[in-house]
Order: structure tokens, then sequence, then C-alpha cells
């Protein structure tokens, strides 16, 4: 199955070996920046970090007039890993 990683693990208390499944996100979280400038919402900015988008944010709403509205969403990864 796409996402999912297979390992194997041995379990010293039972002697034997065991096959787990780890899953691999598919989609990595992102905010988007979105500025009113008087005709309507403009992508300003993505940013991929809670922290850079906290700098971000401050920074905005210190020197711009102008309304922003940011939105949480999820961007696809462009490469998955597989085993």
């Amino acid at each position: 199955m796409e996402g999912l990683k297979t390992f194997l693990l041995l379990n010293n208390n039972k002697n034997k070996m065991e096959v787990y499944t780890m899953y691999t996100r598919k989609t990595i979280d992102c905010w988007r920046f979105y500025c009113n400038y008087g005709q309507g919402w403009e992508h300003e900015i993505t940013e991929y970090t809670r922290e850079e988008m906290k700098v971000n944010r401050k920074a905005y709403r210190e020197n711009s007039p102008y309304p922003l509205k940011i939105v949480k969403g999820r961007e696809r990864i462009k490469e998955v890993a597989t085993v």
C-alpha cells in the first residue's frame, strides 16, 4: 500500500519476529496569508511551520494597514519515499 513502511521487529519476550507497518503522511500542513488591498483577497505568502507563521503574522500586523487573513491548509508532498 502507498504511504506505508514495513519493518521487522524481534520480540525477545516471545522469541518471534513480528511485522509492523508505519504510516507515512502524504500531505504537509501550511498557512496561507491573504491580504485585502481593496480589490479582494490576494494570496501573499505560504508558510510551512507554525513558528514562521507567527513571526510573519506579527510583522504583517505591525507594518500593514490592510486586513490580513490566515488560512490553514494542506499541500500534497511531492515525493513520497517508498521501501
